[in-house]
Order: C-alpha cells, then sequence, then structure tokens
C-alpha cells in the first residue's frame, strides 16, 4: 500500500536524523472508519464499503493512541523506540456497519464496490483522481491482506493493545453526545 511506503521511508529518515525518536504505529483509527462508514447511513440511510467487506482489519481508538503517545512523550526510556498500537478487536467493515446500526437506530443499506472495479480504478483513475485511485488500490489492499494486530504488529517493536471497544466509541460519540447536545438547546 503507497501510504504504507510513505510512513516507511519518512521512518528511514526520522532514524537516520540526529534526533531523539519514537514511532509511534498505530492500527486504523475506529473514529476514522465510523465516520466513513457509519455517518452516511444515519445521514443518507446508504453507505459503501470496499470488496466483500468481510476481512477482519484491527481498529483502535484514537485516545488510546494518544495514551501511549503521552507515555512515549514522558518516558525517555521509549527514546529510539518502535511502539505498535492496536484495538483490541478485529472487525470487517460490515461488522462496522451493522454494530454502528444497532446502536445508533440507523437502518440504511450497504453496498460495495466490487474487488475488480476498484483494481481497475486504481489504474484508470490515477491521471484524472490520483486521490480516488489511492483509495481504491488501498481498498483492495483492505479487502485481500491480513490487517489484524497480529499480523501488523513487528517483531521488533513494542506493542500495546489498546482496551476501548468500538461500542464505546459507538456510544461517545454517535449516542450520548447527540442526547447531550439536545438536553442543552432546550
Amino acid at each position: 500500500m503507497e501510504l504504507f511506503d510513505m510512513k516507511a521511508r519518512a521512518e528511514e529518515e526520522l532514524r537516520g536524523s540526529s534526533l531523539g525518536w519514537t514511532i509511534v504505529r498505530a492500527s486504523a483509527f475506529m473514529e476514522t472508519w465510523l465516520a466513513l462508514i457509519g455517518e452516511p447511513l444515519r445521514s443518507t440511510g446508504r453507505t459503501r464499503v470496499f470488496g466483500r467487506a468481510r476481512n477482519p482489519i484491527n481498529f483502535v481508538s484514537a485516545r488510546d493512541v494518544a495514551g501511549v503517545v503521552v507515555d512515549a512523550v514522558v518516558g525517555p526510556q521509549h527514546r529510539r523506540t518502535v511502539i505498535e498500537v492496536g484495538g483490541p478487536e478485529d472487525l470487517s467493515l460490515l461488522d462496522i456497519a451493522e454494530r454502528f446500526k444497532a446502536a445508533t437506530g440507523a437502518g440504511g443499506k450497504v453496498s460495495r464496490i466490487p474487488r475488480p472495479a476498484m483494481r481497475m480504478m486504481s489504474v484508470l483513475m490515477r491521471p484524472f483522481n490520483p486521490v480516488l485511485a489511492l483509495h481504491a488500490a488501498s481498498g483492495v489492499v483492505m479487502d485481500t491482506r491480513s490487517m489484524t494486530f497480529d499480523a501488523l504488529a513487528s517483531k521488533t517493536a513494542l506493542t500495546r493493545r489498546g482496551e476501548t471497544r468500538i461500542s464505546e466509541v459507538i456510544r461517545r460519540l454517535y449516542v450520548e453526545v447527540p442526547v447531550a447536545a439536545a438536553h442543552q438547546t432546550a
């Protein structure tokens, strides 16, 4: 995946510099994927996912990653160290949609972009819309490669597993906040 290649090059530059460094590698952020999959369900009643959307992917809460970053900044023992951060559960994109619908009461339809279409888009769209081409290529990777935390974690890095489950993030961002906001305006 091109994004992973860019991150690897940035890490190599950092390691070769004279700076004191700690690299924190996180799996996919729950909050980002809930926004991409859940918010359209709530606002339009429809959302799209990549390919079969059944491949297990590790998702971590941004709050859990922030805690690791704080520990890395204040803890000199983490200098010149790589820390892999994952979440407590591996979920497919369809799992995210179903959990979002169950927790929020949102209805709606989940449609899929077929994998062959994503492969074609990743090539044909490159000259016209390189960002869309990258998204399509990333979708193929997410639908075909192991993206569980154990598969992502390096054998040479420290590992941390966050404790926040996706149901907690859905509740915090999409259930409790709207209710609290409604009470404030009443």
